[in-house]
């Protein structure tokens, strides 16, 4: 879940809550698309300019396992991996700003 607040520190509206039910925010800033087994592979993407014209300042991300402790499951159980990758897009080209890999 991607939580999209604004300079106060509030989620303005419902579209500003982007999850598998609701895959983009306002303006198309944050959007959610899969990959891959489902469930398993999810990508998050913010576009700057889109963002600052929605009025976006921060993104929260949420990642929850339900039922967790009463079931006796652990994070590292469900995620083997995941990767964060800030990049820079021009037309078909990338450029990784940040990556952060954990295992």
């Amino acid at each position: 879940i991607a939580f999209c607040l604004d300079w106060a520190g509030a989620c303005p509206e419902p579209s500003g809550l982007v999850y598998w039910g609701n895959r983009e925010s306002h303006g198309e800033a944050v959007t959610i698309t899969r990959g891959g087994r489902m469930g398993h592979q999810q990508t998050l993407r913010l576009q700057l300019y889109k963002a600052g014209v929605a009025g976006l300042h921060q993104v929260v991300l949420y990642l929850g396992l339900r039922d967790a402790a009463r079931r006796g499951h652990s994070f590292a159980q469900h995620v083997a991996e995941y990767t964060l990758c800030v990049y820079d897009k021009f037309g078909s080209r990338h450029r990784d700003i940040a990556r952060v890999t954990a295992a």
